[in-house]
């Protein structure tokens, strides 16, 4: 049988595995490589474009030729080279247009069915580092709908107690552009945007309103379970339905 690699060219399954294993192998060097202060600035500008399409391909296809190796481990890679140089001012604005977006959208829909709880807590911190920027990319955040990926996972999935915290913390940031000293530095038609997106966001998100109010609520169980963890610090209980 024959298979196709993210570049659509078609190859035998032993030359595929070479390669997905040649690939891997340069990932691992690349974040060694990304570790060196001095050479971050360069991965930012010759890398970033390739791997981010090597880590939509994977998050895509979700299958591994490389034997042995979990995918989410060879994601989790990825993500932390990202994650290291996002706050170069030349990295944050490609990494915006060369899809690191549809990236973080893919990690989060998949929420609980992630194996790797860090890749998922390296993606909340990538978005946190991208919200914390400025204003346009908070915005670009809510209207790409990664506010609308983040709040479903937490309201249906099962994470961790620093999953759930570094999830709240991302939606805090951008739900306070909605006060009106931030809304006025919106040109109209962004702000009207803006808005529209997040009250369509807090509408289909009726699982994690409920939950958001169980636990403030002293009667919870009018609305659901809460975000309680045990004392172990470990998964989220099952969100009622």
């Amino acid at each position: 049988a024959l298979s196709e690699n993210e570049n659509g060219i078609t190859m035998g399954p032993q030359r595929l595995k070479e390669l997905s294993t040649l690939k891997y192998q340069s990932l691992v060097a690349l974040e060694a490589l990304s570790a060196n202060d001095v050479l971050q600035t360069s991965i930012a500008t010759t890398v970033l474009p390739a791997l981010v399409s090597f880590l939509q391909h994977l998050l895509e296809h979700r299958s591994s030729s490389v034997e042995n190796i979990d995918q989410d481990q060879v994601i989790l890679i990825g993500m932390k080279i990202v994650q290291r140089i996002i706050n170069i001012p030349s990295s944050n604005q490609s990494m915006m247009s060369n899809g690191i977006g549809s990236i973080l959208i893919s990690v989060f829909e998949k929420g609980g069915d992630v194996k790797s709880t860090p890749l998922l807590e390296v993606a909340l911190e990538i978005m946190q580092s991208i919200a914390q920027t400025d204003l346009e990319n908070r915005y670009w955040l809510t209207c790409s709908g990664l506010l609308n990926s983040l709040l479903s996972m937490i309201g249906e999935s099962h994470v961790t107690e620093r999953t759930l915290q570094l999830s709240l913390q991302n939606a805090g940031i951008l739900l306070s552009d909605l006060k009106p000293s931030t809304l006025s530095r919106f040109e109209s038609s962004a702000k009207d945007e803006l808005l529209q997106r997040v009250v369509a966001v807090l509408c289909t998100q009726r699982k994690f309103i409920r939950r958001l109010i169980a636990n403030i609520s002293d009667g919870c169980d009018d609305y659901g379970e809460s975000f309680v963890f045990p004392h172990d610090g470990g998964e989220v209980r099952d969100v009622a339905a």
